[in-house]
């Protein structure tokens, strides 16, 4: 057995007989229940549970046809849709009548009825496309007003009609809701509500109920459990895990490891581990023991086994409090060696009382139990006794409650802002784009992100060639919302995320990073100056516009037409953003807008008109073009002129602001507006 054979991966289970948590009689149960439904009307069952809980595996179970003959792959077919690959209503929608066309069509034989599904499905999807949308109602769901309802409502009867003489259950499987957007939670509630409640689909729909009640609530107050129960049918609470299962689980994989590493323990040693509370489901032990698997190797004769398993669970599940033993070397191994004057005690047990309660996971009662047994001297906080004497048998015992041990605890320990190579190599091997997605967003909120596109940029040759569209989509996406002026002035996580856009891009053949761009453009919704950077580096690469004249030594990744094709879409969608009021809050609309009036100089100088007819839109203009500095703590504003002029009517919108100021209320913006006459009076005048 080898470290690498028993990494711990995170993917569900996929057949009945994998199962580890006793769940088998309750996945049998419901097999019945789905064979049973002998109706044509569309059922939808909920599968409830809480992140990590095991409700793929659990679902995964229930359909794995190879176990008995209840759900017989004749009897009942399996689709399964994933929404999160979409990120608009319409994108949504079309993909799942796609796909549900796709499954109908490869089951039947008869050359004219698979033609009549096709023909159906798409006359449909076209009434949807082009006649409008539907909404949630508070009690129910409803087509909206805009629907034309029925040409809508004749088109899908003919659905209706043919799907129920199909001789089978379609079982269509809807996962990560609870990973969506509140718009695309609704989204997916019309779809099996109202859209697709056609006869002998069977749906299923795994996910936290608490996250969607509350997504329904930020949507419309009144939304509620009644409004689950109008939608699903039967909601089934997955069984929770019991603690002592996970934590059998857990100390399975840890004998594993500790056989595996030759580390002999005592049957004391090992009573030590029922101490553990950090692990709530499997998807916190494979967390665990990966960390283990990776650290202890390096780690086994420089430290004492149990303390640093017990320290990596605070490292992963507490981490504040890990960080504040790193920080208290003294306090946690010498202060409390004996029994502290009754002048000292009250700030030793305040400052105790500080630490703990940092916590996030774990009771007092369990912390503080865990703390004593790394640390022994804390129980002189109750007894008055003298622990001098055992500071050798720390010592020989590799304790880390012994000073002279105590760094060695955290000679390989990551800073604050590193992430492990374990936890790297775990997201780069997954090829769930949401749960990566999420991963790099939480990880820039901790001040991690800088380190992952470091790495992501070293070891971009690791990702397998299938998912390299996927990361480069990934940056495209979530780029502009990455806190990027946390990194130095001359190199910030920006410079780190163009390099990876350009590692990354040389990876792909010329089609499949012209898709990948394509497709990023064309979906874009929160994110867009990232994009428009990166089409603007093509253009220097290719020679065009502003670089005509500018010699490149780059090599020529796409080719003009790609690029004018690129520009074109990325232009309507500049477009889209200055009609809606976004572009003035994309980041760095400067050089989104510097790179428009090249692309498409003629919509971009009718923006810049109808931005001069409009005073607040005039001064969020000009806000773009600041340079902020601070002198004795006033803050000054100084303006991009040089890219101003190149772009924008300057004189007119010297007189426009001058003409305005008198009516400016905001007095930030009348300052901003007063700096800005100013200095354009020292530059011009």
């Amino acid at each position: 057995m080898t470290n690498q054979n028993i990494l711990k991966n995170d993917l569900p289970i996929t057949k009945f007989d994998d199962d580890n948590l006793d769940r088998q009689k309750f996945a049998i149960q419901m097999r019945k229940i789905i064979k049973n439904y002998n109706k044509k009307d569309c059922l939808t069952l909920g599968i409830m549970g809480s992140w990590g809980s095991g409700k793929t595996s659990f679902i995964n179970m229930v359909l794995d046809q190879n176990k008995d003959n209840i759900l017989t792959e004749k009897d009942f077919k399996v689709m399964r849709f994933n929404p999160w690959n979409f990120s608009k209503q319409q994108d949504l929608y079309h993909q799942f009548f796609e796909q549900l066309k796709d499954i109908l069509i490869s089951n039947e034989n008869d050359e004219g009825k698979r033609k009549h599904i096709k023909n159906i499905i798409d006359k449909y999807w076209e009434k949807i496309r082009y006649n409008g949308t539907l909404s949630l109602s508070c009690y129910g769901i409803s087509y909206s007003k805009p629907l034309g309802e029925k040409t809508l409502e004749t088109q899908k009867n003919e659905i209706n009609k043919t799907l129920s003489y199909i001789g089978y259950k379609l079982i269509i499987i809807i996962d990560d809701i609870d990973r969506l957007t509140d718009d695309e939670v609704q989204q997916i509630f019309i779809l099996v509500k109202s859209l697709a409640d056609f006869p002998n689909i069977i749906y299923i729909l795994p996910f936290d109920r608490n996250i969607i009640l509350n997504s329904m609530g930020n949507m419309q107050k009144d939304y509620g459990g009644e409004f689950l129960d109008k939608i699903i049918q039967l909601q089934i609470d997955l069984p929770k895990i019991p603690t002592s299962k996970v934590r059998n689980i857990f100390e399975k994989d840890l004998e594993d490891i500790i056989k595996n590493e030759k580390i002999d323990l005592n049957s004391e040693d090992r009573d030590f581990w029922s101490t553990l509370s950090f692990l709530s489901n499997i998807r916190e032990v494979n967390r665990y023991i990966n960390n283990i698997l990776f650290y202890l190797p390096l780690m086994k004769d420089e430290v004492n086994i149990l303390d640093y398993i017990l320290l990596t669970g605070l490292q992963l599940f507490e981490n504040k409090i890990y960080h504040e033993i790193k920080n208290n070397k003294t306090f946690f191994t010498r202060s409390l060696i004996k029994k502290p004057d009754i002048g000292t005690l009250p700030k030793y047990q305040e400052h105790f009382k500080n630490i703990i309660d940092k916590k996030e996971t774990l009771s007092e009662k369990q912390l503080i139990e865990i703390l004593k047994i790394l640390f022994p001297q804390l129980e002189n906080f109750d007894i008055n006794g003298d622990m001098t004497n055992q500071v050798p048998t720390w010592n020989s015992k590799l304790r880390i409650c012994s000073y002279k041990m105590f760094d060695k605890y955290f000679e390989l320990t990551l800073n604050e802002n590193e992430m492990s190579n374990i936890y790297f190599e775990m997201i780069i091997q997954s090829e769930d784009y949401d749960f990566i997605k999420n991963e790099i967003l939480k990880n820039d909120i901790d001040g991690k992100s800088e380190d992952f596109l470091e790495k992501l940029r070293d070891n971009a040759s690791k990702i397998d060639s299938k998912n390299i569209k996927l990361f480069l989509r990934l940056l495209y996406d979530i780029g502009d919302n990455l806190n990027v002026e946390t990194g130095t002035i001359i190199f910030s996580k920006n410079t780190l995320l163009l390099q990876n856009i350009g590692v990354l891009s040389k990876l792909l053949n010329n089609k499949e990073l012209y898709d990948a761009m394509d497709y990023a453009i064309k979906n874009a919704e929160d994110c867009l100056y990232l994009l428009v950077d990166a089409l603007s580096i093509h253009d220097k690469n290719n020679q065009r516009y502003r670089f005509k004249n500018q010699k490149s030594g780059a090599k020529k990744e796409l080719t003009n037409e790609q690029l004018d094709k690129l520009q074109k879409q990325a232009c309507i969608k500049i477009k889209q953003w200055a009609n809606n009021g976004k572009l003035f809050k994309v980041y760095r609309t400067i050089e989104v807008i510097y790179n428009w009036y090249f692309w498409d100089n003629e919509e971009y100088n009718k923006f810049i008109e109808k931005t001069l007819e409009n005073d607040g839109e005039l001064i969020k203009l000009i806000k773009i073009f600041i340079n902020i500095s601070k002198d004795d703590n006033e803050v000054n504003y100084d303006f991009n002129f040089s890219i101003m002029e190149k772009i924008c009517p300057i004189q007119k919108i010297y007189n426009r602001i001058n003409n305005i100021i008198p009516k400016i209320e905001d007095k930030n913006e009348q300052k901003i507006c007063r700096s800005f006459i100013e200095k354009y009076n020292l530059n011009y005048h």
